[in-house]
């Protein structure tokens, strides 16, 4: 485990007082290798968005694509009891994660297309985002 005390590297961060520097080898460890790239952000702005939206995400494990894709995209793929099912995909990376959630899935894809910048995009060019009905009670 990368928090023990008996890593050298870590170790030696904190006896020089490098505070920034371990904090920074930490939260890489933690992150970069298990989600895709920007795919935080978007757990944390879904979160952030109430516990109607997202009562829980559950990510899933990385997978290697054939298909380059430069843009970060998130798309709902399918619906089952619980919530939706999600995928993430950016470079040749693609996540599968999981939202626990009520909402209808009209109201998933506007929270999603929020966070991901979609309907700002639709904002500036003048096109009018209606914002489902159950979203807009809360």
């Amino acid at each position: 485990m990368f928090l023990s005390v008996s890593n050298p590297l870590l170790l030696w961060c904190r006896e020089y007082c490098i505070k920034d520097m371990a904090s920074k080898l930490v939260l890489g460890a933690t992150t970069a290798s298990k989600f895709v790239k920007g795919l935080p952000f978007i757990f944390r702005r879904l979160e952030e968005m109430g516990p109607t939206v997202a009562q829980s995400i559950i990510p899933s494990q990385l997978h290697r694509t054939t298909r380059i894709q430069k843009k970060f995209t998130v798309r709902i793929m399918s619906e089952n009891e619980n919530g939706y099912k999600l995928v993430a995909i950016r470079d040749q990376t693609l996540q599968e994660f999981f939202v626990v959630t009520d909402l209808s899935k009209k109201s998933m894809q506007y929270c999603v297309d929020e966070v991901t910048g979609k309907n700002f995009l639709q904002r500036i060019q003048g096109k009018a985002v209606a914002v489902p009905e159950e979203l807009s009670q809360n």
